[in-house]
């Protein structure tokens, strides 16, 4: 054989070969399949060192072998004699047997299934030796090595976090403020804490957090929302910041959700922070206000009654009237907004006593026209009469009635436009009481007077 296998003669070995066979003996094709592949590696530099090899090989096996025959013997025994006990699985051996009948090539690069880990993959080493670390710290079992442990998980908090592995790094960041909040942490092992609590405050840490999955499984989402906390005002002020420019739907659920979990104390100064931002940064985030525990929307909603805007002002009007419902509350709040010197604020209050359209709502419209609240607008004391007149209560049609009678001898234009107004209000009520207040103002001078003044002129 040109490879020189066994360093016999090619005539020889087809010899013995063609021996066995006539003989009804079967030669094990695996053996054929060896032949034929050493046969075709020969030739060439990798040809020339395999005959080498094999020559050194065989030459112990075959010394002193006469005129061949002892090689013969040897060859025959190899193909005849040979047993075959074959423990691989079928499945297992045609494997082998398709890979033995192919031609050698360079391996292709290997394939690792996602259930381990890709040790090729520098992210993914650090992220599970973070995970050692954690482990550690998590048992208080890092003894002498606890800062350079917390060391490694503030380097690797990104990767753990692209990689989903939230509960890995929590562990981390309780360990870290279990060192803060220690009597005598140890210098490095206070920088080290205090370094991990930064790395959480990074830009693109937050919004790793908050660029989460819709369908993100409940107990991760839990653990998504304790390290934002973790974040403190830098994640309120980038969740607030960013609001406005998410598209409806999961994005900004996902938004509330991590702020309405987050700490009073850091929400209450992210939002002051924003407020000092500018009014558009703010007023992108106000929808969020009645989305918030209700401690805190009362304590941002009353600071921002104060605010310069009056678009800012209406909807802080708006949430404390909503999300307080302790006794007298809503009354303080409509009283303070009908007070307020823009007009928009005045209108948008009447709005919500008409949603409201009870007892108080009533007496607060009825003051309103009665003047109670400064220089009220004409308009708007006006556009008071018809709220109560959409009223359907006993008590709207007492408020109305209290208009009519008010205003006493004046005879001013606005003031009989007032008593006009409401007279219009009573005529489609037609109730008993109702009819004897009209007839009764029908009999005043001031009806006279409005006959005079406001009726020609309209």
């Amino acid at each position: 054989m040109s490879s020189g296998v066994w360093l016999l003669p090619e005539e020889l070995v087809l010899e013995v070969l063609g021996d066995v066979g006539q003989a009804g003996q079967q030669i094990p094709h695996q053996m054929m399949t060896l032949l034929s592949k050493l046969r075709g590696l020969g030739g060439g530099e990798k040809g020339a060192a395999l005959e080498g090899q094999a020559r050194h090989d065989a030459e112990p096996a075959l010394a002193g072998a006469p005129g061949g025959e002892a090689a013969r013997g040897i060859l025959r025994e190899m193909f005849t004699n040979r047993v075959d006990t074959d423990p691989n699985p079928l499945a297992y051996q045609r494997l082998l047997e398709k890979i033995s009948s192919e031609q050698a090539s360079i391996a292709a690069p290997v394939s690792i299934p996602p259930s381990y880990r890709d040790p090729r993959d520098s992210e993914d080493r650090r992220a599970a030796a973070a995970s050692i670390a954690v482990r550690l710290l998590a048992d208080d079992a890092a003894g002498g090595e606890l800062p350079a442990l917390l060391d490694y998980v503030c380097g690797a908090a990104i990767e753990l976090l692209k990689g989903g592995r939230f509960a890995e790094l929590e562990e981390g960041v309780a360990a870290a403020r279990r060192v803060l909040q220690a009597e005598q942490p140890g210098e490095e092992a206070k920088k080290a804490a205090e370094a991990l609590m930064a790395q959480l405050r990074r830009p693109d840490v937050i919004d790793l957090l908050l660029d989460a999955p819709e369908n993100e499984a409940a107990q991760q989402a839990s653990e998504r929302a304790t390290l934002f906390a973790a974040t403190g005002s830098e994640g309120i002020l980038r969740a607030l910041s960013s609001f406005s420019a998410l598209p409806s739907g999961g994005r900004r659920k996902q938004h509330v959700r991590l702020l309405a979990a987050a700490e009073a104390e850091p929400l209450l100064e992210g939002f002051g922070r924003l407020a000092e931002e500018g009014t558009e940064a703010l007023r992108g985030a106000l929808p969020l206000l009645r989305r918030l525990p209700v401690r805190e929307a009362i304590v941002i909603g009353r600071r921002l009654t104060l605010h310069e805007d009056a678009e800012i002002r209406m909807e802080a009007y708006r949430t404390l009237a909503e999300v307080d419902r302790r006794d007298g509350a809503f009354e303080r709040y409509i009283e303070s907004a009908l007070w307020d010197a823009e007009l928009r604020v005045s209108a948008f209050t009447l709005e919500l006593l008409k949603r409201r359209a009870d007892e108080a709502a009533c007496a607060m419209l009825s003051r309103y026209v009665g003047g109670e609240f400064g220089l009220a607008q004409h308009e708007l004391r006006l556009r008071a009469i018809a709220v109560l007149s959409e009223f359907p209560s006993a008590a709207a049609r007492d408020a109305l009635i209290n208009v009519l009678h008010s205003g006493g001898l004046s005879f001013r234009k606005n003031e009989l436009g007032l008593r006009v107004a409401a007279e219009r209000a009573l005529l489609r009520r037609k109730d008993a009481v109702s009819v004897k207040a009209l007839r009764r103002w029908q009999r005043s001078p001031a009806y006279w007077a409005s006959l005079l003044v406001v009726r020609r002129s309209a």
